[in-house]
């Protein structure tokens, strides 16, 4: 009896020991698949960073018919359909997501799939469908846990792109649905943007109004506040922007909100072309929110794309070569005090590099301005403007010997080498024509 309770115990523990190791096993390969899955996603985005679309779309099949059963697939082939996105495949990724919201209705990120499905009808200016498509999220995913927080987003997607009247019903039907929702105010704040998206500055002054008699006592009150002033002055209401910036400071809201406004008022004060007022606010910040260096070479960034958007929309030349100094100045204000704070967006650290760059070759500083795009080539390799950022060091060694900085004998091999690294790396970009003329008459 007992030896048989011993064997029985031997073989028990034996099998426990099997399924222990089956299991170790399995979560290992199940590891290694995932691991594999995230290799061939970058396959397939590298690709496409090298403008070979046709190897993409091959290496994005293989993913498909290898990895479609992995838990991680639809993240990951989500997460991707985004690449193709943004480079202008609008159908390959429409395609993609389409075919996960097929494969995987109940999926958590399904009212993900669902937007990205708008979004890429949208780029392909089919509103119909896209608007068609919205009618479906609305109605389709009230259950999913994550339904306010994507029609809030789908909201802020259509104000985007050009859709503000759609992006109002949306916001009209949530403040109707879910009046004592804790995202209320910011349903009335997306029916204030919608309305200043579409120049109606009295209907969203209206809106502000109910906020203020309704919301006051949100935790969310100031910075709803301070986001509505911010689309007040994308839309070129700089006045009613700093006026109501200033009644969010009279609140005196944490300092994150404080930097927003003020960095705002000096935004709009630019646009005004109150230069003064505008540096007034500049120094204000540099006095006050040092203990900020991040969001303070964030906001000093948008103060420098201000001066060099004011600059590109000046006919005159010297008039547009007074704000590309300004803006030059501005730069180097915040390299001089945060060269080494990056931005949380490695793509906002390369546009400043960008945006600088332009400004040091529009005012005739070229070595400085190679100097710029350059760090742009060798620090931000993913930044989608790449080929652009190379094509203007060729640029601006073109000038230089225009201008007699450097001999013709000087810039031709330059000039020779930054187009065909153009040629070899971006050969689908807008400037691979150009350069490649160039390259056959020199």
């Amino acid at each position: 009896m007992y030896r048989n309770l011993s064997t029985s115990k031997s073989i028990l523990f034996k099998f426990v020991i099997l399924t222990i190791i089956l299991a170790a096993n399995t979560v290992a390969a199940l590891a290694s698949d995932v691991e594999a899955l995230k290799a061939q996603r970058q396959v397939v985005t590298e690709h496409l960073r090298n403008g070979q679309v046709g190897r993409a779309k091959a290496a994005l099949s293989e993913l498909q018919q290898k990895y479609s059963s992995l838990p991680e697939y639809p993240k990951q082939f989500h997460e991707l359909g985004w690449e193709f996105l943004k480079r202008g495949y609008y159908a390959t990724a429409l395609q993609m997501y389409q075919d996960l919201q097929k494969q995987f209705p109940e999926h958590e990120r399904a009212v993900w799939f669902q937007r990205s499905i708008i979004l890429a009808y949208l780029e392909q200016e089919d509103i119909a469908k896209a608007l068609e498509a919205v009618e479906q999220m609305k109605n389709n995913s009230q259950l999913h846990p994550d339904y306010i927080n994507q029609i809030e987003k789908t909201m802020s997607m259509l104000i985007e792109k050009n859709q503000p009247a759609a992006a109002k019903e949306l916001s009209e039907f949530l403040l109707e649905k879910f009046p004592e929702h804790p995202r209320a105010v910011w349903f009335q704040h997306y029916k204030a943007r919608s309305e200043i998206s579409m120049k109606q500055q009295e209907a969203a002054d209206a809106d502000v109004e109910v906020m203020r008699q309704k919301y006051n006592a949100d935790p969310d009150y100031a910075s709803v506040l301070s986001w509505t002033a911010y689309n007040y002055r994308e839309a070129g209401f700089y006045e009613r922007s700093i006026k109501l910036n200033e009644s969010v400071l009279a609140l005196n809201p944490d300092k994150k909100i404080q930097l927003r406004c003020v960095a705002g008022i000096a935004r709009s004060y630019v646009r005004l072309g109150n230069d003064a007022q505008a540096q007034e606010k500049v120094n204000y910040l540099l006095a006050n929110f040092g203990d900020n260096p991040q969001g303070l070479a964030f906001y000093l960034l948008g103060v420098l794309e201000d001066y060099y958007e004011m600059g590109q929309a000046k006919e005159d030349e010297e008039e547009a070569k007074m704000f590309f100094q300004k803006a030059v100045q501005i730069a180097e204000l915040r390299l001089s005090k945060y060269s080494n704070v990056k931005l949380s967006n490695p793509d906002d650290d390369a546009g400043f590099y960008n945006c600088l760059g332009d400004c040091y070759r529009r005012t005739g500083q070229y070595q400085k301005a190679v100097d710029c795009f350059e760090k742009v080539i060798n620090n931000f390799p993913d930044y989608d403007l790449a080929w652009h950022v190379q094509f203007q060091i060729g640029r601006c060694y073109r000038q230089m010997a225009q201008d007699n900085l450097i001999s013709e004998e000087e810039a031709i091999p330059k000039i020779k080498a930054v187009y065909e690294k153009i040629i070899a790396n971006y050969p689908d970009c807008k400037a691979a024509k150009a350069a490649q003329s160039w390259l056959e008459r020199n």
